[in-house]
């Protein structure tokens, strides 16, 4: 006879270290985490504002993607980046090939981009963090949204220097997204 083995509540190991593999099989208390350095990051709730912002980034990557067949656009998927690290982007773009036409659970390919809105309630060393894990993984392009201040950061993989874009700014795909542009502004827009 085989015995049941109940998995423990999310609150009974939420100290615990856990890798990908674990974090996919952890039951599900109806909220949402990360999986960062080996630790649970319980995902706090987007802001209409937050939300906004990404449909808008979403809604153009997509169609512009689409009509060219450059690739898949996700929002808030989980992202395999290693065996400890697995985040949740506000919204992120695969290249062409990379990914199965079907596939389930963590996206196991290396974004080309990421970018993370950031709220009010996201610390710089939260944020920073996030960054440095996405850089180390190889992601080519990386925009870092910030709400209250309307600007953007852009990093790019093997150079040092952070790009600023004021409001009067385009939103370059580059070579990761050919013929991608959107004005900074447009994304702050209500």
């Amino acid at each position: 006879m085989t015995a049941l083995i109940e998995r423990p509540a999310i609150e009974d190991v939420a100290a615990r270290r856990y890798t990908a593999k674990d974090f996919e099989t952890l039951p599900d208390d109806s909220k949402e985490y990360e999986l960062i350095d080996g630790e649970l990051v319980e995902m706090k709730g987007a802001s209409g504002r937050h939300s906004e912002v990404i449909s808008v980034i979403d809604t153009s990557l997509r169609a512009h993607s689409k009509t060219n067949k450059l690739g898949r656009v996700f929002v808030n998927a989980p992202v395999a980046l290693n065996d400890k690290n697995e985040p949740r982007p506000d919204v992120l773009f695969v290249a062409a090939g990379k990914l199965p036409d079907d596939f389930e659970g963590p996206i196991l390919a290396i974004p080309d981009l990421v970018v993370e809105v950031n709220s009010p309630s996201d610390t710089t060393k939260g944020i920073y963090d996030k960054l440095v894990k996405y850089r180390a993984a190889g992601v080519r392009l990386i925009w870092s949204v910030f709400l209250l201040e309307r600007y953007v950061l852009i990093y790019r993989l093997g150079n040092p220097k952070i790009q600023l874009l004021n409001l009067d700014d385009d939103l370059d795909g580059e070579d990761v997204i050919p013929g991608f542009k959107l004005k900074v502004s447009t994304i702050f827009e209500q």
